[in-house]
């Protein structure tokens, strides 16, 4: 115990020469900036390859909902190489393989064999999901056809028919309620695995770490304001349009149950 609390003592004192803000969580895949943040981002790979929405408007609803940059923006800045290694691990560790969250790995794949890298950190021109030369950026036309591609492979093995992997358009409403309930949905399900974790240090981390609409108090803070009655019911919705392979919510009622909803439920009490 002596060596434990010594331990954490040098982590606070690290923090704070280092300026960073330490937080205590559990032990799990991604810990929870990483793992929310491949929910996000990743719901935003099956929007783009799936046909409901470009790289543009996905981006501008993230910014327009509060966020300091859209998912694209973040994962060029990351480089394209990184996404692809992240995207592995997580996918392997969360038992995702053949769901929907895989779809943005094979998006990520097909650009890295286009000659895509992310954004040059020195500014020199560069091409990721958007094109960066001569200090401006605009959304790289060619990802549209890579995601044609991907979507080609995902299809049953009894049709050539690329439609049937397409999903409909999404208004920017729905856009930002799909990418935020999907975290919303995960932060719920750590805050039940995990009784260290709370609603306030999800809120902080994702403000701090992703810029998550900070105005609104954290992703969390900006679920409470909807109610989880509207939120539950927009899943559902989004669920049926064919999203049926993302978020915890979707796994909690194949077992005929929202235990991740409920436990959150009871933490925001004290929010």
């Amino acid at each position: 115990r002596n060596l434990f609390l010594l331990f954490l003592f040098c982590v606070f004192l690290c923090s704070d020469k280092t300026k960073k803000v330490p937080a205590v969580v559990g032990d799990g895949p991604g810990f929870v900036v990483n793992r929310l943040g491949f929910y996000w981002y990743g719901i935003a790979g099956v929007l783009l390859t799936r046909g409901a929405a470009s790289i543009a408007a996905i981006d501008r609803a993230m910014e327009e909902a509060g966020c300091i940059a859209g998912p694209f923006a973040i994962l060029d800045s990351i480089q394209l190489t990184t996404v692809a290694k992240v995207a592995v691990s997580m996918i392997s560790l969360l038992e995702l393989e053949n769901t929907q969250s895989t779809d943005l790995l094979h998006l990520v794949n097909e650009m890295i064999k286009g000659g895509c890298t992310g954004k040059n950190p020195v500014g020199k021109p560069s091409k990721g999901f958007y094109t960066y030369e001569n200090k401006s950026s605009k959304p790289n036309p060619e990802v549209k056809s890579m995601a044609h591609v991907v979507r080609a492979r995902n299809n049953p093995k009894d049709t050539d028919d690329i439609t049937v992997q397409r999903l409909p358009q999404f208004s920017q409403e729905e856009i930002t309620e799909v990418l935020l309930f999907t975290v919303v949905n995960e932060a719920c399900e750590i805050i039940g695995e995990f009784p260290s974790v709370t609603a306030e240090i999800i809120d902080m981390l994702m403000v701090l770490a992703m810029g998550m609409v900070p105005k609104e108090g954290g992703v969390l803070a900006y679920a409470d304001t909807h109610g989880l009655s509207y939120i539950v019911e927009r899943l559902r919705y989004y669920k049926s349009l064919g999203l049926s392979e993302m978020g915890v919510l979707m796994r909690g009622e194949c077992m005929g149950c929202l235990p991740c909803l409920f436990v959150w439920c009871d933490k925001i009490n004290n929010y």
